[in-house]
Formats: C-alpha cells, sequence, structure tokens
C-alpha cells in the first residue's frame, strides 16, 4: 500500500477549511445522520416518507461531494489523482480485488435466490425500516445505492485521506487506513452498534483497497453492491412469501 496525497501541504485558509471539512465527515455526518432517521421515524405513517429519506440523503451527498471538490481545486498540488480519479494501478490489491468483485456478484445472486425462495434475510431493525417496499421506492433506492458508492468512497476514502495526510504529514497507509474506518464507522451511528461494527469492517477494507490499488474504482463498485444488496432483500419480498406459501406440494 502507498499513501496518498505524498507532498501535499495544507496552509492557511486551505487548511483551516480542510480541518472543518474533515471534522464535518467524522462528526457532522453522525448528527445529520441521526437527525435523519429521526425525522423518518416520526414521518413513518406517512408513505412518502421512505422517498423523502432517500431523496434527501442523495441530494446531501452529492452537494458535500461539490463542496470537498472545490477543496480540492484550492488547494495547491492536490488533484483528483491523489483522491483515486485514476485507473487502478498494477498490484496484487487489484488483482485480489477484481477476483473479490467477481465472487461478490456471484454471492449477490445467491442471495437473490434464496430472497426468491423466501428465506428470510436478518438485518437490524434500523435497516429493514430502510427497505423499499414498491417500485417507486426500488427506483429511488437504487439511485441513492449509486450516489452511496460514488459520494462516500469520494469522501471518505479519497477527500478524507488526502485532507488527512496534508494535514500531518507523514501518516503511514495503515493509520490511514484506522482514520477512513473510525469515521466511516462514527458516520453511521443512527444504524446502532451492528451498523457501525459493520461500517468499520467495511471502511477498513475499502480503504486498503483504495491505498493498495491507488484507485477508487474498485471502492466504489464495491461499495455500490454493498448497497444494492438490500435493494436484493427487499425487491418482490411480499410475491416471494406468496409464492412460497403457495408452491405446489409433492
Amino acid at each position: 500500500m502507498r499513501a496518498v496525497a505524498e507532498g501535499v501541504t495544507l496552509t492557511g485558509a486551505v487548511r483551516a477549511l480542510a480541518a472543518l471539512l474533515a471534522a464535518y465527515l467524522v462528526l457532522g455526518q453522525a448528527v445529520f445522520g441521526a437527525w435523519s432517521q429521526q425525522r423518518f421515524r416520526r414521518a413513518q405513517p406517512d408513505p412518502g416518507a421512505r422517498l423523502c429519506r432517500y431523496r434527501r440523503t442523495t441530494v446531501a451527498e452529492w452537494t458535500l461531494v461539490a463542496v470537498a471538490l472545490g477543496l480540492v481545486a484550492a488547494a495547491p498540488g492536490l488533484d483528483l489523482a491523489d483522491l483515486g480519479v485514476r485507473w487502478p494501478r498494477a498490484s496484487a490489491y487489484t488483482a485480489v480485488g477484481v477476483v473479490g468483485l467477481v465472487l461478490s456478484v456471484a454471492l449477490l445472486t445467491g442471495l437473490r435466490r434464496r430472497v426468491d425462495q423466501g428465506v428470510e434475510v436478518v438485518a437490524p431493525a434500523e435497516v429493514r425500516a430502510l427497505l423499499p417496499r414498491t417500485a417507486a421506492e426500488r427506483r429511488a433506492f437504487a439511485l441513492l445505492a449509486g450516489t452511496a458508492g460514488v459520494c462516500e468512497e469520494t469522501l471518505y476514502r479519497g477527500v478524507l485521506l488526502a485532507v488527512a495526510a496534508g494535514l500531518a504529514p507523514g501518516l503511514t497507509p495503515w493509520r490511514l487506513v484506522a482514520v477512513s474506518a473510525l469515521a466511516f464507522a462514527v458516520a453511521h451511528t443512527y444504524q446502532g452498534l451492528t451498523g457501525m461494527l459493520t461500517a468499520l469492517v467495511l471502511g477498513a477494507s475499502l480503504a486498503v483497497l483504495f491505498l493498495g490499488s491507488g484507485s477508487l474504482l474498485l471502492p466504489v463498485a464495491y461499495h455500490v453492491l454493498v448497497d444494492l444488496r438490500m435493494l436484493v432483500l427487499a425487491v418482490d419480498r411480499d410475491r416471494s412469501r406468496h409464492r412460497a406459501r403457495h408452491r405446489p406440494r409433492r
């Protein structure tokens, strides 16, 4: 693995803005997530509450990315390549990542088959509440999954690690992995302890893949797949149960 944004230093107003952005990604997102979750719970009797939650999160994440890219443009010596906007370099991490991605697609396909057979998949209550129920919700959730993959990897792997390297030059790759994983876990406090632990492991794994490949491409692909698994759990759930109840007996 290699550290990111090597040799980049942040000074003056850019340094202050970078520190504020990093603080928001670590703490502000946790507050926003908790507020959004509470608002969703209060509005749940409203059939449009889930769609509003998806759309609100989608807009918020793209807005954050726009702010972060503005900061990158203002930082001397920092460019999109430092954020991982480039093709993965040839490395063992990239090779393992590609193989794992193929296996993940196969696992996702198998998960869909299990759901179609009526098998119940356990998920935390906070996550189950967010599963889409209607066709419109599934479309919005698919857009949200793509948004989360692109935006959160850009923010928590690309931007946050570049800012951390700029604010504290000399951080080793493994310390950068820890920074990314912990920040990602704190941002998911609204999902409860299970959600935070899941985010911690996922954040660390994606940070290793990012630093090992030098690119956001594979982390984004994995992140989108992880979020789409929730869509797979939700698709035709009622119809799957109906099939299971009415399957002909032999």
